[in-house]
C-alpha cells in the first residue's frame, strides 16, 4: 500500500485527474467513419472555408469546440 501524505491518498487523486482529463479530451474530438462525411455546425450555421465553401470533414479524428459545435 502507498503511504498517505498530509491525509491524501495520491494514487486515487491522480486516477481521478486522469479520468477527468480523458473525459474532457473526448468532449473536444469527434470521429468520422470511412463511409461518411461530416459538416460541423457552429451555433446552427455550417462552418465555412475562407472561400465561402462549406467545410466538409472526411474520415478520421477531428477537433471541435464542445457545446458550440455540433
Amino acid at each position: 500500500m502507498s503511504e498517505k501524505r498530509n491525509g491524501v491518498y495520491w494514487p486515487v487523486v491522480l486516477l481521478g485527474v486522469f479520468v477527468a482529463l480523458v473525459f474532457l479530451a473526448l468532449l473536444f474530438v469527434f470521429e468520422v467513419k470511412e463511409t461518411e462525411f461530416a459538416v460541423v455546425k457552429r451555433l446552427g450555421k455550417p462552418l465555412r472555408t475562407e472561400q465561402g465553401m462549406v467545410r466538409i470533414y472526411k474520415a478520421g479524428l477531428h477537433f471541435k469546440w464542445p457545446f458550440v459545435d455540433r
